[in-house]
């Protein structure tokens, strides 16, 4: 079952619990898609003791969720820019992870246009999981996606001299990363850019998730629709070649920059 949560929504945290052999797959963009996968369609008992070909089952019932997130990503495009991340949550049993399912996750992100982030839960007994084991939550905290595995953060990736997030207070992302502002010379520009970083570094994000946080400010103030087409499209190819430059490839900066544009266009 996948669940959306969109930003400016009443509720702030999506989740799910007692996973203990399940998956769970998490899109962190402004919005957050959450799915919870079970082993195999339908309930255990349909499946116990039964003859029919369960490793088929299994790949077909990972399949069609895995298609409904893709959906989802897609219907919701404007709210998945390409600093979205991916997570792949996966049991660890006595007998190791279950690796087909792990590659057939990582497959079908990837054909997503994500690299797959993985972190694992440590598998019990169903008699012994009481409460039951495997608890997902993911949250929206002053405009940022934090994902959080049995009260363990995964994302933003905790960094030790950061203050932990009960004692975090301060403004929005937005107020944290002024949006690009023209300067007499590159090294002002430069200066101005590492004041940001540092800023959000010391708010607990890494220098490359705060890289990628600037970037998309940057996109969005490049790919504003001026006056003319032709300011338009130069606007346009000057936010490629920043985010290009900063390590994106060309489509995926394009789709960065029409995600804004998109989001834009609905205000």
């Amino acid at each position: 079952m996948s669940s959306l949560l969109l930003p400016g929504s009443d509720q702030t945290a999506i989740g799910t619990k007692g996973l203990n052999g399940c998956t769970c797959v998490v899109i962190l963009g402004t919005a957050i898609i959450l799915a919870h996968i079970s082993p195999l369609p339908g309930s255990y008992d349909q499946w116990a003791g039964s003859d029919k070909d369960t490793t088929k089952a299994s790949r077909e019932h990972h399949d069609s969720a895995l298609r409904n997130i893709a959906r989802l990503v897609g219907n919701n495009a404007a709210h998945f820019p390409s600093s979205t991340t991916a997570w792949g949550i996966f049991s660890q049993s006595p007998e190791g992870p279950m690796r087909s399912v792990i590659a057939q996750v990582q497959t079908q992100l990837h054909l997503m246009g994500y690299g797959m982030r993985p972190a694992f839960y440590q598998e019990i007994a169903p008699k012994d999981a009481t409460p039951p084991k495997g608890e997902v939550v993911s949250l929206h905290r002053y405009g940022v996606a934090e994902l959080y595995l049995e009260s363990r953060r995964l994302w933003p990736t905790p960094v030790s001299s950061a203050p932990s997030s009960s004692t975090q207070s301060g403004p929005s992302l937005a107020q944290t990363v002024p949006a690009p502002v023209p300067s007499s010379g590159q090294s002002q520009s430069q200066s101005k850019r590492e004041m940001a970083i540092q800023g959000l570094v010391g708010k607990g994000y890494t220098r490359d998730q705060a890289n990628r946080l600037i970037d998309d400010r940057i996109a969005q103030a490049s790919a504003t629709v001026t006056s003319t087409p032709s300011q338009s499209q130069s606007n346009r190819e000057t936010a490629i070649r920043t985010l290009m430059g900063r390590g994106y490839a060309r489509d995926q900066a394009i789709r960065l920059i029409e995600a804004r544009i998109a989001q834009a266009a609905q205000k």
